[in-house]
């Protein structure tokens, strides 16, 4: 047991070159059988003109362009993902505030069904005040279809159009 430990303490306290430490000073200790745990060591040998440690400048170079032509497809993609998220949320809320405005058009429909309730381009309140919205209110004596139609000021043509259509009580 204790020679197990020995060769454990042993192991680990061998020299182990820093990462860019120079080929010259580069040594390292090599196991063997000796009973009272010293091991030898021996010079490494190098060709002249050979690093043991560190990368060329051609290395370096070949990773750059490599990590260049990869990055080109990911960075072109970025500007058009956030036009994306842009849109989809300005559809989002556009969509709910179609609803908020069904929804409040079908209570005041339900107290004054005969009333006309048309409104040409008007805007919502703040923090909506980008939002501009239309309602159609086809008058019918029996039955009242109501549209209403909410778009964004900078994209007009992305439009969102709910339909309810709503009887006297």
């Amino acid at each position: 047991m204790r020679r197990f430990l020995k060769e454990i303490k042993a192991f680990f306290s061998l020299n182990r070159a820093a990462p860019l430490e120079k080929p010259q000073d580069f040594n390292r200790r090599i196991p063997g059988n000796s009973p009272d745990g010293v091991y030898p060591v021996r010079e490494v040998k190098r060709d002249k003109g050979n690093s043991l440690t560190g990368f060329t400048f051609i290395e370096v170079l070949m990773a750059c362009l490599i990590l260049a032509f990869a990055l080109i497809p990911i960075m072109l993609w970025v500007p058009v993902s956030i036009q994306s998220k842009a849109r989809t949320e300005q559809k989002t809320a556009g969509i709910f505030l179609a609803q908020a405005k069904i929804e409040e058009l079908r209570a005041k429909v339900r107290d004054n069904f005969g009333n006309n309730f048309s409104v040409d381009s008007a805007s919502f309140s703040p923090p909506y005040q980008d939002y501009r919205y239309t309602i159609v209110d086809d008058v019918y004596t029996y039955l009242k279809t109501i549209s209403v139609q909410v778009w964004h000021v900078g994209r007009p043509q992305d439009n969102t159009t709910l339909y309810a259509q709503m009887a006297p009580r």
